[in-house]
């Protein structure tokens, strides 16, 4: 369970990394919304892991 914790603590900071990033708005608005949703998943998948 700790390692999931850990990888899921990682995959936010690369999501939340890119999001900081003002080239990242220069391309494609999907992109960003994909991003997003990225974060969100993770972020309540590492909500419910860390119930557990």
């Amino acid at each position: 369970m700790e390692t999931k914790i850990a990888r899921l603590k990682r995959e936010i900071g690369k999501v939340d990394a890119q999001l900081k990033d003002p080239k990242g708005y220069n391309g494609s608005p999907e992109q960003i919304i994909t991003l997003g949703k990225d974060k969100a998943r993770f972020s309540a998948e590492l909500e419910t892991t860390e119930e557990e």
